[in-house]
């Protein structure tokens, strides 16, 4: 018999049979034993409207996956980490169609995705770029034809703002009333300061430096936002520090350390004065994060937000980054995924009925251990496409019967 228990937006079924009696930290999850048998008792008489409905509501009925299973499992998401990228260098002040700014319409959005994460268990921080650097508010500015105009007589030498070893993030990693707080007047700080160059190599290696240092539990991830390409790092005529490949390299980093913290790149493409989505793709595919499979030959994995629409679009690319950096992913019980990591089953049910999920360790279609120690999963391909776009999909975790592989 199967019972149903919804779980923040994705509803979770626990199988009843063969299971042993244990348990298990309720911040992760629960291990059920075997639900009663059903009762002989007659139903009473439902009117046939009523009768409907009640079949409707009622869950479909699994059995055990083998005669060898142990126990089932509802996996709860791990906390997310997200830090935020924020590029702040003068481009960010080129002003809107609608009478804003880059900057102002980033700022607003982010404000409104912190809000609203408050009582999620998500965290957020953010680290802005450039750093080191003093401003260069007295000599460059955003002209009439609305584009960034210097006329200084020198300029801040690289050192500092192309050294990943300068940067800091300006708020803790909470989302609490304090951090939120922290957030905000962080950026509100930069709101009329002119910061030189666009160092992203720099800012994407720190942001993976800091992701990596952090002693949170849960899943990690960046959200790079930026207006431009990599510039201002150059020591002489040849030195390639600008070249985007050092970026894509950080991303790939990121992903390859072991927390496997993932890049979600979002690009203000807007003209000549914009973004390239050549370089901001590539970055995306490099930090795990692809939008499509087919993404690549077109320039479209990251996300690409119009000058025109900045501020809404940018909202919808973040909330949707914010469910996307845990969505698909779960924790397991230590004792439980530890035992027998060979014997550990996923099943998703949906309309159509309960399919089980097959490991793929090339991690392209079905599910994978994610974590070192085997205590975190995540569903990939059309099984988590299935689990982000319906809330009525039911995932469960099985252990004891022999894990079923993608051949």
């Amino acid at each position: 018999m199967a019972r149903w228990i919804g779980i923040g937006s994705v509803a979770l079924v626990v199988f009843a049979g063969c299971i042993a009696a244990c348990g298990s930290d309720p911040e992760l999850g629960r291990l059920k034993p075997a639900a009663p048998q059903k009762s002989d008792k007659p139903k009473a008489s439902v009117p046939e409207k009523e009768e409907a409905k009640e079949e409707a509501e009622t869950p479909l009925e699994t059995a055990p996956l083998c005669a060898e299973q142990t126990a089932s499992y509802e996996p709860q998401r791990p906390k997310s980490n997200i830090l935020f990228a924020l590029d702040r260098s003068g481009s960010m002040h080129i002003r809107l169609p609608n009478g804003g700014t880059r900057w102002t319409a980033t700022r607003d959005a982010l404000f409104s995705l912190v809000d609203s994460l408050q009582q999620s268990s998500t965290r957020m921080s953010v680290m802005q770029f450039p750093q080191g650097d003093a401003t260069v508010n007295s000599c460059c500015r955003i002209d009439a034809a609305n584009e960034v105009v210097c006329d200084c007589a020198s300029y801040p030498a690289p050192t500092k703002r192309c050294n990943p070893a300068t940067y800091t993030a300006s708020s803790p990693m909470v989302l609490d009333a304090s951090g939120i707080a922290s957030i905000k007047n962080t950026v509100n700080a930069s709101n009329a300061e002119f910061y030189w160059g666009t160092p992203l190599a720099a800012a994407e290696t720190a942001a993976v430096n800091l992701q990596k240092a952090s002693p949170n539990d849960g899943v990690k991830s960046i959200i790079l936002l930026t207006d431009g390409a990599p510039t201002s790092c150059e020591t002489s005529a040849t030195d390639p520090a600008n070249d985007p490949r050092y970026v894509i390299d950080a991303a790939k980093a990121g992903l390859a350390a072991k927390e496997q913290i993932r890049t979600f790149v979002i690009g203000v493409v807007d003209g000549n004065t914009g973004a390239r989505p050549d370089i901001l793709s590539q970055v995306a595919e490099a930090g795990g994060t692809a939008r499509s499979t087919e993404c690549a030959a077109n320039n479209t994995c990251f996300y690409s937000v119009s000058a025109g629409q900045l501020q809404k679009e940018l909202g919808e690319a973040l909330a949707r980054i914010a469910r996307e950096a845990t969505d698909c992913t779960f924790d397991l019980p230590a004792a439980e995924a530890t035992s027998d990591p060979e014997k550990v089953n996923v099943t998703v049910t949906g309309k159509s009925g309960t399919a089980t999920v097959a490991r793929d360790q090339a991690q392209k279609q079905g599910w994978d251990y994610v974590q070192n120690g085997n205590t975190r999963i995540k569903l990939f391909g059309d099984s988590c496409k299935q689990v982000q776009s319906d809330d009525g999909v039911k995932v469960n975790v099985v252990f004891g019967c022999k894990t079923v592989e993608t051949p």
